[in-house]
């Protein structure tokens, strides 16, 4: 059965052994260009039929997929484009200069926008690389008071309330000493009970109250 068709933004089917894996490389060069001007201006002839030719001599064997980064000579990216070799050129002493003649299969947005102004036909998008789904966080360790046969601890004891004799009133909130009462005077028999009873007796003798003297 013959093979389908490619998909848009991949590479080329190998025509070699069915279910054999073609190599590929990844490329980053510096182009010695400073704007895209200079790009169309050097390589406008090639890449308007959708090629690129990069000057090496590490060779790489027809059919290789290369994953291709072009850079402006300040480090912007000019393009990006999968590519394929179409053929390469043996370093031969007052021969054409060594190197890999690359066809485009696919190319970035600003790759087709460039192949566009110089009026050839772009190429197939170039697909993003699949962005890789973070890895999942390990589950959460079981507690081991969870497991079989683990007690939890008793809780801990709470201290009773104690209940504190008040302090001592100071000396300014002390209560006032008692007042001793006064004593009244009920006159001479209250004060003195021998004169009482003397003035008595004199007063039983003489039958009378005694006269005061002059």
């Amino acid at each position: 059965m013959p093979a389908g068709p490619n998909p848009p933004g991949g590479p080329p089917s190998s025509s070699g052994k069915p279910g054999g894996k073609r190599p590929a490389i990844g490329l980053q060069i510096k182009l010695p260009c400073t704007s895209m001007a200079d790009v169309k201006s050097r390589y406008g002839a090639e890449l308007r039929q959708a090629r690129f030719f990069i000057r090496t001599r590490s060779l790489r064997p027809a059919d290789t997929l290369v994953r291709l980064e072009a850079q402006l000579s300040g480090g912007a990216v000019a393009f990006r484009a999968a590519a394929v070799v179409a053929r390469a050129v043996e370093p031969i002493l007052g021969g054409p200069e060594p190197g890999m003649a690359l066809q485009l299969v696919a190319v970035d947005e600003a790759g087709r926008d460039l192949i566009a102004s110089l009026g050839g036909q772009p190429p197939p998008p170039l697909k993003a690389d699949p962005v890789r789904p973070a890895p999942p966080s390990p589950p959460p360790r079981p507690s081991i008071m969870s497991m079989p046969g683990i007690k939890p601890p008793p809780p801990p004891d709470t201290p009773k309330e104690t209940t504190a004799a008040p302090p001592p009133p100071s000396a300014s909130q002390a209560p006032a000493a008692e007042k001793p009462s006064p004593v009244q005077d009920t006159g001479p028999a209250q004060h003195n009970g021998k004169a009482s009873g003397f003035f008595g007796w004199l007063k039983r003798l003489f039958g009378g109250s005694p006269q005061p003297r002059v």
